[in-house]
């Protein structure tokens, strides 16, 4: 199928159309400069459009020397695209006259619709029926439209883009959910020298959508890197594909994404659904498909001017070289903190700087080049090439100050020479310098900080982005065994209650039948019986009390541990029903369970929860009863692999309790890996139907021991009645 069929057909993946139409009919056209009707046809003009141009509005004649039609249907020739300028009501009669028309996109200027309350709710829905039944795709409504310079294609009614932009062919697209502050993004990278050839405002979304925009530029031989400004995405699947997509072409993905506070969620039932929130979940689902987050729109425009001036590393290791022995210090601790490495210098680069530098320079990382710098041009020459040479190095950093007028002639050519002559990024933070400075190093292509935090940042989330594409293709997923998924989906339908859960005791037969490893447990009908399952277990055991009305059994006092013998069995019995009954009154369906006492191991948490955007997501953390107060945990979304897990494991604060925490013999984190694993394909093959799975606590015996599930919670979605 080619574009033009499939962008007629309504498929998403014909938006040459959009960015290079060949005609574009502007619906609410206007003569008054004044109105936003006006502006795009303007627009149009001023930035060399080169395609046919249709003012639409039957209260006019012509438009600026244009023939004006009354409607969409009423143009002669076909319409690529429309941008509609019209009051919110009149919207959706419009849209319909463009698919009735074969308009293949429209750009829907007016607000008015889901954020202006039910009404305007109601008219977007309206909206979405319309391209749900036509071959009509909509950006917006409620949005300051999009721009692509390379086809003067400027559906906006911006005044940023009502003239062409000095320069062009950055590679920079930039996709934005908020117009006016999108604008302002725009506005502010165009003051630092850096022009965006895409802006996109996707608006209200009730057609395309952030991932549509990326999966096209994914493709898109032009495009460097990509800039996201995000207030949610709506289809997770479709996002997460596109972004690994432009990871796995190299091209950068850079998200500011906003609304870090809580959101509104379904009250989880487990430790594992109350842990995880919506950002923890973006935040696995940007690294996982090599999604840069920064926090700031500084932060933001600084890392892509490390791309449109080839200025990325390899890898992580920085080499630094200052004119202050104390601002070397501090430049090393800021890259540390950023993520990178600053490694000694040894063997023959070392020698070489040494037999270059004064005897009262220092040769270690970082290089102390003292006042010399400015004095002896040729040193710092030198310098760099001795470091540009060392293959333990990916990056280097300059760190200086002052006026380059007052300090030396030449600095800032000799600084854009020696960058010139190094296969490795060269990173300047100066300090105090006039702007004309930063300007001559930056068109240069020599990026340029006045802050050194700022620099150290840039790079080290440069390194971070470097790093993950050189070990995306280290370790491939490891399949486990076939696990069986119809047989578990049979299991967990008839073992779940009219809610959807399966407790302990069921939970526990679930997981085995996946091939987790479970402690044996077994129900007891009384005292006698509780002693005799005691007894075939082995002592030491634990008794349990089970409810669906009873999930934080310890808070209960449910849970009695360590028993010993048959008289202690026989009286936690009655206390653990006893205390049920007290706490919880009206407590349905109580059980008493018993299993073997678990000792010696670490408890870890493992389970997981379901995010309404992006489905399955799998957390592991320090587990036991005080899981939640002590929030140690990290998450993923399915599927991961073996390095993944492993990573998932090492970015826990208390980790070191499975390394060998003083002395202590390490845990057996293979078999913990193994279970991430076989849960992430769980979570895959189950799909909708499992909600909530928790294991707390997993007991993780020490190396070659395993581990073992202690206790369960499996949620799953209700059957309808």
């Amino acid at each position: 199928m080619d574009t033009q069929t499939s962008a007629q057909t309504g498929g998403r993946s014909g938006l040459e159309r959009f960015f290079a139409p060949r005609s574009i009919a502007v619906i609410g056209a206007s003569a008054n400069p004044a109105k936003i009707g006006a502006r795009p046809l303007a627009a149009l003009k001023t930035n060399g459009y080169q395609g046919q141009i249709y003012p639409i509005n039957p209260n006019y004649d012509t438009i600026g020397g244009l023939p004006c039609y009354p409607s969409a249907q009423a143009v002669p020739g076909p319409i690529d695209l429309a941008i509609v300028s019209l009051p919110a009501p009149l919207v959706p009669e419009a849209l319909r006259d463009c698919a009735q028309k074969g308009v293949a996109y429209a750009v829907v200027f007016s607000a008015g619709f889901a954020e202006a309350g039910p009404e305007g709710a109601a008219l977007q829905r309206e909206i979405e029926r319309i391209v749900a039944e036509s071959t009509l795709q909509v950006l917006g409504p409620n949005t300051a439209g999009a721009v692509f310079h390379h086809t003067a294609m400027v559906a906006s009614f911006a005044s940023t883009f009502m003239s062409p932009p000095v320069h062009q062919g950055s590679g920079i697209a930039f996709i934005t959910q908020s117009g006016a502050f999108g604008v302002y993004v725009y506005n502010l990278a165009q003051q630092l020298g850096l022009v965006f050839d895409y802006y996109i405002n996707t608006g209200n979304e009730a057609g395309l959508e952030v991932a549509d925009f990326l999966e096209y530029l994914a493709d898109r031989s032009e495009v460097r890197a990509v800039a996201l400004y995000l207030e949610q995405v709506r289809d997770g699947t479709r996002f997460r594909r596109a972004a690994e997509r432009c990871f796995r072409r190299g091209i950068p993905v850079i998200a500011v994404k906003v609304g870090r506070s809580a959101e509104a969620r379904r009250a989880a039932l487990s430790h594992t659904g109350a842990l995880t929130g919506a950002e923890d979940v973006y935040d696995a689902v940007f690294r996982q498909s090599g999604v840069v987050r920064v926090d700031g729109i500084m932060e933001l425009l600084e890392l892509l001017d490390l791309v449109v001036k080839n200025a990325m590393p390899r890898g992580r290791r920085a080499g630094i070289l200052t004119s202050t022995g104390g601002g070397g210090a501090w430049m090393t601790d800021l890259c540390r903190q950023a993520g990178l490495e600053v490694p000694e210098f040894v063997g023959p680069t070392r020698e070489a700087l040494e037999a270059v530098l004064p005897q009262f320079a220092a040769a270690s990382n970082p290089v102390d080049l003292t006042g010399q710098m400015y004095t002896q041009r040729d040193l710092f020459r030198r310098c760099i090439a001795i470091l540009a040479r060392d293959p333990a190095i990916d990056a280097l950093v300059l760190l200086s100050g002052g006026d380059p007028e007052t300090v030396g002639v030449g600095v800032p050519e000799t600084v854009v020479e020696a960058s010139q002559s190094s296969d490795k990024p060269l990173l300047v933070a100066w300090v105090g310098a006039p702007d004309w400075f930063y300007r001559k190093l930056g068109a240069a292509g020599v990026p340029a900080f006045r802050d050194p935090a700022h620099c150290a940042r840039a790079l080290g989330s440069a390194a971070d982005y470097a790093t993950r594409r050189r070990d995306s293709h280290a370790l491939s997923p490891r399949r486990p065994a076939d696990l069986g998924i119809p047989r578990l989906r049979e299991t967990l339908r008839s073992r779940a209650g009219a809610d959807g859960r399966l407790l302990e005791h069921a939970a526990k037969q679930f997981l085995a039948q996946a091939g987790i490893p479970t402690a044996e447990t077994r129900l007891a009908d009384s005292a006698d019986d509780a002693v005799a399952q005691a007894v075939a277990l082995g002592y030491p055991v634990v008794l349990k009390v089970e409810s669906p009305d009873l999930l934080h059994r310890s808070e209960a006092g449910g849970v009695i541990l360590d028993l010993d013998s048959a008289d202690a069995v026989r009286s936690a019995y009655g206390t653990v029903l006893d205390r049920a009954r007290h706490y919880a009154p009206h407590a349905r369906d109580l059980r008493v369970t018993v299993q073997p006492m678990l000792s010696g191991g670490v408890e870890l948490l493992v389970g997981l929860s379901r995010d309404p955007t992006f489905g399955p997501v799998l957390t592991v953390g320090l587990g036991g009863v005080a899981a939640e107060a002590m929030r140690d945990y990290t998450v993923r979304v399915p599927p991961i692999d073996r390095r993944e897990a492993r990573e998932m494991i090492a970015k826990l604060r208390g980790s070191a309790l499975l390394t060998g925490f003083r002395g202590g013999p390490p845990a057996d984190v293979e078999a913990v890996i193994g279970i991430l694993e076989r849960l992430s394909a769980l979570a895959e093959g189950l799909g909708d139907l499992l909600l909530e799975l928790d294991i707390n606590p997993l007991v993780v015996f020490a190396a070659g021991g395993g581990a073992v599930v202690a206790d369960a919670l499996v949620v799953i979605e209700a059957e309808s009645p």
